[in-house]
């Protein structure tokens, strides 16, 4: 017996396709696209490396903790040259800061982005932030450390640098 497909059996099947990848649209990106919250506005407060306060355009104040990385503590070595270094990029300037996640404490960890420069990045190839693997699994991060690495900039100038993690373990 010969089996053929029919104009209405190809048919039904591209539909069936299209239903699938539209299906898979709303079940796996859907979701993240409505968490991804994007705040604009100025950074007021630099607490430290990657902690800030964020005054919006709808003056709402927020509490910012960067994604991807960790800087050091404030009396670790490098601490306040971190703080600095992200003022300095920040400080009166208005930010977008798009929304990944949100921590323990209630603050918005976020991505961002001043002047065409994303803060997160800029502290981690300038050896002021350590990639914060635990929590990001980001190449990009990943590279910029090991580049600051290499050229001993930074916190990296140090023979054996407390990673701000450990630094929070020893201090308990």
């Amino acid at each position: 017996m010969q089996s053929t497909v029919s104009n209405n059996d190809f048919y039904h099947f591209k539909q069936n396709t299209k239903m699938r990848y539209l299906n898979f649209l709303i079940l796996f990106l859907l979701p993240w696209s409505i968490s991804a919250q994007i705040y604009t506005g100025k950074i007021i407060s630099v607490k430290d490396g990657d902690s800030f306060e964020l005054l919006t355009e709808e003056d709402e104040i927020i509490e910012i903790r960067l994604a991807h990385v960790d800087a050091p503590e404030k009396k670790q070595p490098y601490g306040k040259a971190s703080k600095v270094f992200a003022a300095n990029l920040v400080w009166g300037h208005i930010v977008t800061a798009t929304q990944t996640d949100t921590d323990r404490y209630k603050r918005k960890i976020c991505i961002v982005e001043a002047n065409g420069r994303i803060l997160n990045l800029e502290l981690v190839r300038a050896g002021l932030a350590w990639h914060f693997k635990k929590y990001s699994e980001d190449r990009r991060y990943a590279r910029a450390e090991k580049i600051a690495k290499i050229r001993k900039v930074g916190l990296w100038k140090q023979s054996k640098p407390i990673a701000p993690w450990d630094a929070r373990k020893r201090k308990k």
